[in-house]
């Protein structure tokens, strides 16, 4: 039988080039405070762009379509002077309004002026952004008449104007991402602004949001289909006014008898008897306030099956122990557990007898339980005892990150003294040299990423000793473990560890 040979398909001009600018780099690497941030230069694009109009026509697009990104995500890990889009207020708001189609990303999340004067008389682009006064001929990006309609990720805050808020969201049904941050604003019943969405992946409310349980549903049901990721941030709650049922799917009866018939009516059709089901979301944060929440968030999870990763706060005994129950009836698949709570601020002191953690340990089913993080240290009682106690069965556990100041972690541990005993060199003055520790792990364990004079002066040799100590112990007592992070956040040292596989 005679084969014949495909021709490929040769690419047409326009593909080539298009081709070529995907391959221009947009960002460039910048080392703050040891995290590699990439900053937008767009220098060499704009350079093709300028060699005619043909190239100008086609590699314009890849230049606006990153434009309205400011930041490699590594920016979350910076103080808030690091994370600005400085960008900005250095295109002119005409080329901003005509470009606008081009946006796929637009982060609103900062208060932004857009200027039309040249900012290289200035001597810093800081001063741009915090002097309200130094150019009369500036207006905020929500003045900006946009074009923009398939827009993938959006971050705004309740400062920015609603209308404008409105009109982006009515005009980008397709959003994938929604990050709406609570700033100092009495703005609670925001959320049917969110009802044209039907495709979200991940949905962020950040701040302390008071949440009609009405909205919530209507909003979750849109996009059961697609949501991923869903936030509740800190402080929150899920408002108890008409309260909503345990199984999600319609108010309490007792409600609906109290209710104003315009209200009722309201509820009745957006919730519509339907039963709260999300099958693909497996990251929740319920970062709430607990005490002031309505009894239907201890429920809430029983919608998403699939869940994974939750992430909590000031999770106290009585609570943990209510929503341990569904999550070990409704979650099976749950295998990552955050609590990243920064109990040393002022308004959340420690608490050493509440905390229940070790019932949401407890809620993983056999096995499941891959990966640990922990804010919490200085336990001076049986809690964080009753944890590791709890863990010890989860064999299969590859990620411990225990953040804060573990002292009293290491007490509840067997033998602690023993595993002290083993790091017994101090750290020397030559601070760049491998720590003693290096001679107490496996071949095949190392520090992720090498340890730096600036992170590891700050510590004292007791310090040292004690994380070594605790490491140490990790390692011998899960198997499978392949990261290890331990340290004081608040101070960005410690001890990063990975296993070379």
């Amino acid at each position: 039988m005679e084969t014949k040979l495909i021709q490929p398909k040769a690419f047409t001009l326009p593909e080539i080039v298009l081709a070529i600018g995907k391959f221009i780099p947009l960002w460039v690497p910048e080392v703050i405070r040891g995290v590699t941030v990439w900053w937008f230069s767009p220098k060499d694009l704009v350079a093709a762009a300028a060699v005619n109009r043909f190239f100008h026509t086609l590699l314009t697009p890849i230049l606006w379509r990153a434009f309205a990104y400011p930041c490699d995500r590594s920016h979350r890990y910076l103080r808030y002077q690091y994370r600005e889009p400085r960008h900005f207020p250095k295109f002119a708001p005409e080329a901003i309004e005509k470009n606008s189609a081009h946006f796929r990303y637009l982060d609103l999340s900062l208060d932004y002026k857009i200027f039309r004067d040249d900012d290289d008389i200035f001597d810093d682009d800081d001063d741009i952004l915090k002097n309200d006064n130094i150019i009369e001929d500036s207006f905020k990006f929500e003045q900006l008449q946009l074009s923009c309609t398939r827009l993938q990720e959006l971050k705004i805050t309740t400062s920015v104007d609603i209308a404008f808020v409105r009109g982006l969201i009515n005009t980008n049904p397709g959003l994938r991402l929604l990050q709406y941050v609570r700033i100092h604003s009495d703005r609670n019943g925001l959320l049917s602004l969110l009802f044209p969405l039907c495709h979200l992946q991940s949905l962020l409310l950040k701040g302390d949001w008071g949440v009609d349980s009405i909205c919530l549903h209507h909003v979750l049901s849109n996009n059961a289909a697609s949501l991923e990721e869903l936030e509740l941030g800190s402080e929150s709650q899920i408002l108890n006014t008409p309260p909503m049922n345990a199984q999600w799917n319609g108010l309490e009866p007792s409600a609906l008898s109290s209710m104003k018939e315009d209200r009722r009516v309201k509820a009745v059709k957006l919730i519509q008897g339907r039963p709260l089901l999300l099958p693909k979301l497996k990251t929740l944060s319920l970062r709430v306030n607990w005490y002031k929440t309505c009894d239907a968030t201890y429920t809430l999870v029983r919608a998403f099956p699939a869940l994974e990763t939750i992430i909590l706060e000031h999770v106290y005994e009585d609570v943990a122990s209510r929503l341990g129950r569904n999550l070990q009836e409704f979650c099976p698949n749950l295998r990552s557990i955050q609590n990243p709570n920064r109990y040393y601020e002022a308004r959340y002191p420690p608490l050493v007898k509440d905390d229940g953690l070790s019932y949401v340990v407890n809620a993983c089913s056999p096995g499941n339980l891959v990966r640990v993080t922990l804010g919490r240290g200085l336990y001076k009682d049986q809690g964080m005892s009753d944890l590791f106690e709890s863990l010890k069965d989860c064999r299969e556990l590859e990620s411990v990150a225990l953040v804060g100041f573990p002292y009293v972690v290491i007490a509840s541990l067997d033998n602690i003294d023993d595993e002290v005993a083993v790091v017994e060199r101090y750290w020397r003055k030559n601070r760049d040299e491998q720590p003693p520790f290096a001679e107490t792990m496996p071949t095949n364990w190392r520090y992720v990423p090498e340890p730096t004079a600036r992170r590891v002066i700050s510590m004292s040799t007791k310090e040292f000793r004690i994380l070594c100590a605790l490491a140490y112990t990790l390692v011998r007592a899960f198997p499978a473990l392949k990261s290890i992070t331990l340290g004081y956040v608040h101070y960005n040292v410690g001890l990063q560890l990975g296993k070379v596989l």
